[in-house]
């Protein structure tokens, strides 16, 4: 797993963005009194290009456009698996509820609208850790994600709720139908200053920031995909 306490993972110029249709999911653990971003994703002029942030009130921004702050937490120490899916145009909501959902240990616990109609930009920058003002310009304290990840993934696809239940239960492999991004985090090494993508993009996240992030086997308590 991955280990932040003020540092983060970037991966500039990433040519394989989602477009229309996204998903991401990961396990965390963080006690963090703050709006800790797991997952930022900047392009252009634009910061929040696919922001997932604050573990205190999830919120999802896409294409600059920020859906609202919900009630739900992920900051009580706890490990839990999260996912978050949107679609541009809406068709995949069978409800009629909203385009975005969230799933918190395969429990859907939001849905609502956010960024309909809009487009991920391509060739951005990815930062697992924090949020992001302009690609590769990282926020501070106020938005560095404290804790523990793991098997973070993004497809360029809408998983169903069966889907994610399913995949939340083993490691991240990177051949994943859509996976555009897929870090398993679990290859512990004290000495790497990079991480993995198994995805077929094979991007390179750089470790930065203080202190440096690093990769662990978890001890104690764990995900149950370990």
């Amino acid at each position: 797993e991955l280990v932040l306490n003020g540092g983060y993972v970037e991966v500039p110029d990433f040519s394989h963005a989602p477009s229309d249709k996204a998903t991401l999911a990961f396990w965390m653990q963080s006690a963090g009194d703050n709006m800790g971003c797991p997952f930022s994703y900047a392009a252009g002029d634009i910061g929040g290009a696919f922001t997932f942030s604050n573990t205190k009130a999830w919120m999802l921004c896409v294409a600059g456009e920020c859906g609202p702050m919900t009630a739900i937490s992920a900051n009580d120490g706890q490990w839990h698996h999260v996912a978050v899916t949107w679609d541009a145009s809406g068709e995949t909501d069978e409800t009629g509820h909203g385009n975005t959902i969230i799933y918190m240990n395969g429990n859907k616990v939001w849905q609502g609208d956010v960024a309909k109609g809009k487009m991920i930009a391509n060739g951005g920058t990815v930062v697992i850790g924090n949020a992001q003002t302009a690609p590769g310009t990282v926020g501070g304290a106020a938005t560095a994600f404290n804790g523990q990840l793991s098997d973070v993934i993004w497809y360029n696809r809408v998983l169903s709720k069966v889907d994610i239940q399913g995949k939340m239960m083993s490691h991240v492999k990177g051949n994943e139908a859509g996976a555009m991004l897929a870090f398993a985090m679990t290859q512990p090494d004290d000495e790497l200053t990079t991480l993995k993508d198994f995805s077929p993009s094979q991007a390179v996240g750089v470790f930065k920031g203080e202190p440096s992030p690093s990769l662990v086997v978890p001890m104690g308590s764990k995900p149950i995909n370990w």
